[in-house]
């Protein structure tokens, strides 16, 4: 989807583009015909081939400058005045050649005024709307000499709020459809029930901010949570009741979040929270924060429950840079949350590879360690459960030492 919004834009961008780059030939036109008037006789002699090359090289100049403005348009601060400028420049000395205040070219200027109200918005329109005025109403008062009434002024006075008009009825409309759209983009993002970001805005979201921390080297975590016993209380209350504490929960969540982290309905009882430069020691606090404010809130019909509350378990992964990917950090953070559920729920698991826990281990390299993890790997494909167990067994054995150690002194 955003592949696709990406595409559209990208579209919109090249077709404004191209009406920019014609307007600009076609307000150069009155130089090319100043170049020609001479030419009397329709001979090739009387042509000035000089001047002619020199304007197209001008021009050249001008289009190829606009190319590289445009592709760095986004990095450049400036590149959309320095687009105006160079534009308006044009138009003004179409204008001054072609006669100035007595000038049939004045109306270029509304190629101006109509591309970058419709791309930049009503401001900026009204602002070359109302600098376009001023110019042309500048050389009518200034230049025009002859005694009598100015009829250029008269006429000009016309245009220079045909100018403002429909700089502001573009503007207007053109705002107006950007509003529409980012309404249209917000329901399509957000989750009906809850009002949090849904599914496909997460995986989008999450694409990003891993993109972001690989280029700009910045910590990012992953909070995965699910209600526990949400089934039993669906099942005592129904779904609608059910459909209540989800947008309970959603808002406790939201309420008690960073500015900067986002949460997204995952599914069914399951969200997500992205935490943007965040390491892992940050992301466990939050989480612990998250799971007491659940667990202390009073929730209608909790006391039915197997522990008379409501709890969630929260699940924990830190995004682990270039060599890393958002699915894997999904799919950790989804191991997590299976390890807090497993152990009595309600709680905060960091992600612990069975493979991490190897690497402390002495002689855990060579041809034998590469075939553990190899047989790990292949039971992990054919049976999840027995992976899990098996993850369970190695963080556990650190403390069965322990005790072992205990038991033997």
């Amino acid at each position: 989807m955003q592949n696709l919004e990406q595409t559209k834009q990208s579209q919109f961008n090249i077709m404004f583009f191209t009406i920019k780059i014609l307007a600009l030939f076609f307000c150069a036109a009155p130089l090319f015909q100043f170049f020609f008037k001479d030419n009397t006789e329709g001979t090739l002699e009387n042509i000035n081939f000089a001047a002619i090359i020199i304007s197209l090289v001008i021009i050249s100049i001008i289009t190829f400058m606009w190319v590289i403005m445009d592709y760095n348009r986004r990095r450049m601060k400036f590149a959309t005045l320095i687009e105006i400028v160079v534009f308006f420049g044009v138009c003004f000395a179409s204008i001054m050649i072609s006669g100035a205040y007595a000038s049939y070219y004045k109306f270029l200027f509304i190629f101006l005024v109509v591309s970058y109200t419709i791309e930049a918005g009503i401001k900026p329109g009204l602002a070359i709307a109302l600098t376009s005025s001023a110019v042309i109403i500048l050389l009518d008062t200034i230049l025009y000499h002859p005694q009598g009434v100015n009829l250029y002024f008269q006429a000009d006075i016309a245009l220079s709020a045909m100018y403002i008009v429909i700089a502001w009825i573009l503007g207007f409309y053109t705002r107006l459809e950007r509003q529409h759209i980012a309404e249209l983009q917000l329901y399509v993002n957000l989750d009906g029930l809850t009002g949090v970001y849904n599914h496909r805005y997460f995986h989008d979201h999450l694409k990003v901010k891993c993109e972001e921390a690989v280029k700009e080297n910045l910590h990012l975590s992953l909070i995965m949570l699910d209600i526990d016993y949400f089934k039993i209380y669906n099942d005592i209350y129904g779904h609608q009741q059910g459909d209540d504490i989800l947008k309970q929960v959603a808002t406790i969540i939201q309420e008690n979040l960073r500015p900067t982290d986002v949460i997204c309905r995952y599914g069914g009882d399951e969200f997500v929270i992205i935490l943007p430069k965040t390491d892992r020691e940050t992301a466990i606090k939050v989480a612990n924060d998250l799971r007491q404010y659940i667990a202390d809130f009073e929730f209608p019909g909790e006391e039915l429950l197997p522990d008379h509350s409501f709890t969630i378990s929260l699940g924990v992964a830190e995004f682990n840079g270039e060599n890393d990917s958002a699915l894997e950090l999904i799919n950790r953070a989804d191991s997590a949350l299976y390890r807090a559920k497993f152990f009595k729920r309600n709680r905060v698991e960091l992600y612990a590879s069975i493979f991490d826990q190897f690497k402390s281990l002495k002689h855990a390299s060579g041809a034998g360690m590469t075939s553990v993890k190899s047989l790990i790997t292949i039971i992990n494909s054919r049976d999840n459960y027995t992976y899990n167990h098996t993850e369970r067994v190695i963080t556990l054995l650190p403390n069965l030492r322990r005790l072992y150690r205990i038991g033997r002194q």
